[in-house]
């Protein structure tokens, strides 16, 4: 899969220069990010471990999330 983007300027940072300045576990940040990339489609992201993947709603229908933090 890919991703098409990522508004969060340090999510950004981290994911494509792997610096971890600005964001929370970056350790589970780096395991969601290779989840993302080994996964051929959105059906597999649902599976064990799915880090809370879920649809948005309302006005950003057809957009997807992930939860970082279990807080």
């Amino acid at each position: 899969m890919l991703i098409e983007s990522i508004r969060h300027k340090a999510l950004r940072k981290f994911a494509e220069m792997g610096r971890s300045a600005g964001v929370l576990e970056p350790e589970r940040l780096s395991d969601m990010l290779t989840y993302i990339n080994a996964s051929a489609n959105f059906t597999e992201l649902l599976e064990p471990p799915n880090f809370s993947f879920h649809a948005l709603k309302v006005d950003r229908k057809g957009e997807f999330a992930m939860t970082v933090t279990i807080n």
